[in-house]
């Protein structure tokens, strides 16, 4: 078939939207259709010419983050073409206009009444479908868990001093969460008796808060034996780089739709604190011995002071990694796609 992807990536820089999509189109490729990538992101307008010429050529429209996608969905409607569209939830455009307006967005709304097919990249995000759509939009979901490729590292031989967060300083993903941890950890007297401890945080700084604000974090911690640490963004060979060094995830995000990072340590058998946000707990389950409450810094603080102190717990989380790596697999993430482009290309005919 011929696939035409609505492409949400912001040009120059690394995202979860980035990650998603090179995997997908290389899925979308291998399975033997022609995928033509249609930017929605950037200062230009719309090139609406170029994308009703591309729309009267294509089989499949496959959209990824309404929001983005929006003007270009609009023309698929004026235009009254017939062609199939397939929505992938992305988590941002599912939980932001929830937790600023108690709703979900009309962009939302309108992505998933056109679609086909609706895909969800965790477990359980329809129970956040609007009520009045849940029972017809549930029943046109699928989820398609996000594969990832394996690190390597040495399992005998667990970093406990080092964790990291991955993901850019967003409000949703709630990066000041481990700093408040860590305070709460070095505020207690005990924590003079525990390992070291350093946190690192890599991602771009997005929402207006300057340099200043992390280098004045960093500073609060000097001489300490828990510190915290920004390192900017980083490409995914260097985070796939410093995943062989064996360190913990600490995943705060308030809303999440399935992140790849948390695939991409499931798959590693590496170990995750996570919060219990949606699409966290939909990777991992609710028997994750490792979630903390969505903004709980003293949960967080606590699960950090049992993975210093507690050489059991920190087997409990590589184990539990190992359990949910096979989810992971590529293989079986493409093996998904093939049967749901089939399924389509079978219902045309």
């Amino acid at each position: 078939m011929k696939l035409l992807f609505l492409d949400p990536t912001p040009p120059g820089r690394t995202s979860g939207n980035m990650t998603t999509r090179v995997r997908l189109e290389g899925h979308w490729r291998q399975l033997g259709h022609e995928v033509t990538p249609f930017y929605v992101r950037g200062e230009s307008p719309l090139d609406e010419e170029a994308l009703i010429e591309d729309l009267r050529s294509s089989d499949l429209v496959i959209a990824l983050h309404s929001g983005y996608c929006q003007r270009a969905l609009e023309v698929l409607r004026e235009q009254n073409f017939t062609v199939p569209l397939v929505y992938i939830v992305s988590g941002t455009d599912l939980f932001q206009p929830l937790l600023d307006h108690g709703e979900t967005s009309a962009d939302f709304r309108s992505a998933c009444l056109d679609a086909e097919v609706i895909v969800t990249l965790a477990k359980g995000l329809q129970a956040y479908f609007p009520e009045a759509y849940r029972e017809v939009w549930s029943a046109k979901t699928q989820t398609i868990v996000q594969g990832a490729q394996c690190v390597d590292w040495d399992r005998t031989r667990i970093n406990p001093s080092l964790a990291v967060v991955i993901g850019h300083l967003r409000p949703i993903k709630d990066p000041w969460l481990p700093v408040n941890a860590l305070r709460s950890l070095v505020a207690d007297e005990a924590s003079s008796s525990l390992l070291p401890l350093e946190i690192c945080h890599y991602g771009g700084l997005l929402e207006g808060e300057g340099e200043q604000k992390v280098a004045t974090i960093e500073e609060q911690f000097e001489g300490s034996a828990q510190r915290w640490c920004w390192k900017r963004e980083a490409s995914i060979a260097e985070i796939r780089e410093l995943m062989t060094e064996g360190p913990l995830l600490i995943h705060p995000s308030i809303h999440e739709g399935g992140a790849n990072v948390i695939g991409e340590f499931l798959v590693s058998g590496l170990p995750i604190l996570a919060s219990r946000a949606p699409g966290n707990v939909g990777l991992l389950g609710e028997d994750w011995p490792g979630l903390f409450d969505v903004g709980d810094q003293l949960q967080l603080a606590n699960l950090l002071r049992r993975w210093l102190e507690s050489e059991v717990f920190r087997e409990e989380l590589i184990e539990a990694s190992g359990r949910l790596s096979a989810q992971h697999d590529l293989f079986q993430e493409r093996e998904a796609w093939s049967e749901l482009l089939s399924e389509l290309e079978n219902r045309d005919n």
